[in-house]
């Protein structure tokens, strides 16, 4: 889930990856024009927009709240065992639909603990143990040669 943060007895926008990623698809499919590319390969990088937070799905079914806040946790708060099994999952989700995809989507979640979006993220999960946790490339050699050089 996404959580908008709000003053205190302020309401909190709150949606579901699976809605914040059908928002990031659409603009996916919108992209490009006559001064830049759309992405490529099309089907398999719009399928990825489309389909990069799957892993949430089962947690936005069932979200734990913040106690702090009594919604939903934001992304970078939601505990660290349940966020291991989202952002894993969202690979796993992708890879099935193609290799590329799985790649992409674990790039993705890479990123989002390592540094790459500039996001707070809890401190008991240490960084050198990201690779592990995630799976951040599918060991099949097929995915590699797949991205383009």
């Amino acid at each position: 889930m996404i959580s908008q943060t709000a003053p205190e007895g302020e309401p909190h926008f709150v949606l579901t990856m699976a809605e914040h990623t059908e928002m990031c698809g659409q603009m996916a499919r919108a992209f490009g024009n006559d001064r830049f590319e759309p992405p490529a390969p099309f089907d398999e990088v719009v399928y990825i927009v489309e389909n990069h937070d799957r892993g949430w799905d089962p947690y936005d079914a069932n979200p734990g709240l913040d106690p702090t806040t009594r919604v939903p946790y934001i992304m970078a708060r939601t505990p660290t065992p349940d966020a291991v099994k989202t952002n894993r999952g969202s690979p796993d989700f992708n890879e099935a639909h193609h290799p590329y995809c799985g790649l992409l989507s674990s790039m993705h979640s890479w990123g989002l603990y390592n540094g790459r979006y500039v996001m707070p993220f809890p401190v008991d999960f240490p960084p050198g143990r990201v690779g592990a946790a995630l799976r951040e490339f599918p060991a099949d050699r097929q995915t590699y040669e797949l991205v383009p050089a």
